[in-house]
């Protein structure tokens, strides 16, 4: 065949490559060309790329001449040779990407690759001579132009394929297409775009007016100035609008716009989608409707929980006191334990009743936090100790490891601290079937604030619960009890919660870190500013600076209390846990001790045996000896006596009284030889008498304070409302006066300066405000009307005697004596 012919040959099938949108009709259009062109018996094209992506060795073509061509002897008996991969990657190894040609018995096979698409075949028959080499080497350009446009193709069929998936995703999401051209002013909308605004498409013109018009005249201003703001700043932006349909229906829409700028920065178009928000924004609104709903509820429920609360707690508070005063009397062995178990029942209602009332101060914003100085050490040793007492009882081992070198003072709410450490110990001692529980406090001085970092820990080995953090353990307590964990009114998960919550108002976090070896940790952190100790007068706090003390007591716990109040008091203290220890510190002490403290019974020698010890030694010196049991039996007191102590108190034993008990013995001046023994109840006997008038409106209220003023030997005359208590008061009449700063129908301050002013500048009556909430009632206001100090209702009985003992205190430096000048009197 000439040259010529073969360039004739060439351009025919060239022709037949055109452009095509489908791989396989102009696939199919070639090779019947060549087909005829060449005088071939039949010819294919192979996708190899396609096979190779899944994974076939089977030759599968695109299509071929003609249809039966694949159930040829000559075709099968060339594929039992070659895989396609094999083929493809063989021809992409020949010189100048000439094909394979191979001969049949019945055909002659030449195989051309397609770079980058597959394999072009081409069958003569038997008696055909090959393509001439000329032929070959002209073909290779051909096929390479047969390979782009197969794969032009079929990447045009793709992109078809693609942009009918996204058209039918964008009309099912509901997506709108825009193009504003800034320069002509132009606004395209798509199909999608006119109906999401409900514009029939005659009815729109395709401006920005078009669209203005439609948008709510309440949005008009802020999208537009977010249009400006996006035109200034920003490449790609949000913006939110609602629009008015003609129907009159308010849809809110969602436009995303990508800015298109010149080479100086000027906008020149904005291009972007549109979805309709409208399900959102309604859906949103509901939820904040039943939020709103439910914080109401929630709100409504915790006043009335708080009201209720309120009204119950008084009652209950008084209740208790009285049950503690008539367990200050002499009673049968049946009537004390009637009384106990009343007083033991009463606490822990009391307890659940503060935890509700806090929930409900907290739903409701209104839980009040104090922030006043106090000795942290002090207050988480006595907060230990009824605990100490609780676990050991259950036969757990309780174990504080408080630092001697704790700071001593913070500002802070105790009150509030308490409650958190008290919760967590008695969730460690309720969940707790064996072992220890340990609580360890330290503290680190902050490096940014004049503040320490304080973490309180509290240990226990003995939880058989599976858990690794708080939140595993409180949905492992919330659905039920186990079998194994022991019941308590105050639930375990309830105070846990309340102690978190708790602590967080605080400024501090809980969280519980689980060992792999069964040990649960509950740490407390917060930060408590540093302070220094507040300067409290002498007649309430005496300061023993230069005195040495020893206590000897079995319970760790026990000694740390007592160690901390006689440091705080100017004590230098020793402690040991038996009584031979203690002989051994006392034959060793220079100078000797100023007072020994001595719990009633210790390990190997009881504290009788260690005090007899002490005298024959002749170790006792000037010391005064005070024994503190755990419960009065008959005829300790006179073994007290025999013993040689100087002092006899049962626990517990508040501050106060240990404060007192000391003052009398270390202050009197008596001699060692003083036959008589010291008790709680010579303590009030010795005291000044006040002549109290009490105003007080609610009865038990009264009833409690008057008890408590009586049963200390003061005379107190007792009144119910404002108009009484002004005209009873008159100057010099009364030593002290008390009075409820919220009566009914009175106003406290006005009560305070009406009695200011009948003493005329005559020498004042101190006055105690008595309220049940000292947080609320400012006592900045009060003190300016002439109040003396302010006292928390219910009444404790030790905040009390406290600020009465400082009221005797300052009588005695008035009258520069040691009684007051109508102390006969009573």
């Amino acid at each position: 065949m000439s040259a010529s012919a073969d360039i004739e040959i060439l351009y025919e099938l060239s022709l037949a490559i055109g452009e095509g949108t489908e791989p396989e009709p102009m696939l199919r259009r070639f090779l019947v060309e060549m087909q005829r062109l060449l005088g071939g018996v039949g010819a294919a094209v192979l996708h190899v790329q396609q096979q190779e992506q899944r994974n076939e060795d089977t030759p599968q073509g695109i299509t071929a001449v003609p249809d039966t061509l694949t159930r040829t002897a000559c075709y099968a008996t060339f594929w039992d040779q070659w895989s396609a991969r094999d083929l493809y990657e063989s021809l992409s190894r020949n010189p100048d990407e000439l094909p394979l040609i191979w001969q049949h018995e019945e055909c002659t096979l030449h195989a051309f690759r397609l770079p980058g698409f597959g394999i072009l075949l081409f069958l003569a028959g038997h008696e055909a001579s090959p393509m001439s080499q000329r032929m070959q080497h002209a073909f290779v350009p051909l096929v390479r132009r047969l390979a782009n446009a197969a794969n032009a193709c079929i990447h045009r069929a793709q992109m078809r394929h693609q942009t009918q998936r996204f058209e039918l995703a964008r009309e099912s999401a509901g997506i709108g297409v825009w193009e504003w051209d800034l320069c002509s002013g132009q606004l395209v909308w798509d199909f999608q775009m006119r109906q999401l605004c409900g514009v029939a498409n005659d009815a729109f013109g395709g401006t920005f007016s078009d669209w203005r018009t439609r948008i709510h005249p309440d949005d008009i201003e802020p999208t537009l100035r977010t249009l400006d703001r996006l035109a200034k700043e920003a490449d790609y932006g949000e913006i939110e609008f609602r629009i008015l349909r003609p129907d009159s229906d308010v849809r809110h829409l969602r436009k995303q716009a990508t800015l298109v700028r010149s080479p100086t920065g000027e906008v020149l178009r904005m291009v972007g989608v549109c979805t309709d928000i409208t399900a959102d924004r309604q859906a949103e609104s509901d939820l904040e409707r039943a939020r709103d709903l439910a914080e109401r509820a929630n709100r409504g429920r915790s006043q009335f929980i708080s009201a209720m609360g309120n009204r119950i707690h008084d009652p209950m508070q008084t209740i208790l006191k009285m049950a503690e005063l008539a367990l200050d009397t002499e009673l049968t062995s049946t009537q004390r334990g009637y009384l106990d178990r009343l007083k033991a029942s009463g606490e822990t209602l009391l307890a659940l009743l503060d935890d509700l009332l806090d929930v409900a101060h907290i739903d409701t914003g209104e839980l009040q936090i104090q922030s006043i100085p106090f000795n942290l050490a002090i207050m988480v040793a006595e907060t230990l100790e009824p605990l100490a007492i609780r676990a050991e009882n259950k036969g757990l081992t309780f174990v504080a490891d408080l630092p001697e070198d704790q700071p001593q003072f913070h500002v802070g709410d105790p009150g509030r601290i308490r409650q958190v450490l008290t919760s967590l110990c008695a969730t460690a001692i309720d969940l707790s079937m064996h072992g220890e529980i340990r609580i360890q406090l330290a503290s680190r001085p902050n490096r940014v604030a004049a503040e320490d970092d304080i973490q309180i820990a509290v240990i226990a080995n003995g939880i058989d619960i599976q858990c690794s953090d708080l939140r595993q353990l409180l949905a492992v307590l919330a659905p039920t009890r186990t079998a194994h964990t022991p019941l308590h009114p105050i639930d375990a998960e309830f105070g846990l919660t309340m102690a978190a919550r708790l602590i967080e108002h605080l400024g501090g976090h809980l969280r519980l870190d689980a060992k792999p070896e069964g040990v649960k940790i509950f740490y407390v952190n917060l930060s408590l500013p540093r302070t220094e100790p507040p300067e409290i007068p002498l007649g309430i706090r005496q300061s023993w600076q230069g005195r040495r003390a020893l206590i000897v007591d079995d319970n760790a716990l026990n000694r740390r209390t007592l160690a901390y109040w006689l440091d705080d008091w100017g004590f230098s203290t020793r402690e040991s846990g038996n009584g031979r220890s203690a002989l051994q510190l006392a034959r060793t002490a220079e100078p000797s001790y100023d007072v020994i403290l001595l719990d009633s019974i210790l390990p190997g020698m009881d504290a009788y045996d260690l005090t007899r010890q002490l005298s024959e030694e002749g170790l006792i010196g000037q010391a005064k000896i005070i024994l503190i049991s755990a419960s009065a039996t008959r005829g300790e007191a006179q073994r007290c006596r025999e013993a040689g102590i100087d002092a006899f108190l049962t626990k517990p034993t508040p501050p106060c009284q240990i404060r007192d008990l000391l003052t009398r013995l270390l202050e009197s001046g008596e001699s060692k030889t003083r036959p008589t023994l010291l008790t709680r109840h010579d303590l009030k006997e010795q005291r000044s008498r006040l002549r109290i008038l009490l105003v007080e409106s609610k009865e038990l209220d009264r009833k409690l304070a008057q008890s408590l003023l009586a049963q200390w030997g003061h005379s107190v005359t007792s009144v119910g409302d404002e108009a009484i208590a002004i005209e009873r008061f008159a100057p010099m009449t009364f030593d002290l006066v008390m009075i409820d700063l919220e009566m009914h129908d009175a106003n406290g301050i006005d009560t305070i300066r009406r009695l200011r002013e009948k003493e005329d500048g005559m020498d004042f009556t101190p006055i105690i405000g008595m309220s049940a909430d000292t947080l609320a009632n400012d006592p900045i206001r009060f003190l300016e009307a002439g109040m003396d100090d302010i006292i928390a209702k219910p009444i404790q009985a030790d905040a009390l005697e406290e600020r009465v003992l400082r009221l005797i205190e300052d009588r005695k430096k008035r009258n520069g004596s040691g009684r007051s000048d109508h102390d006969g009197a009573h």
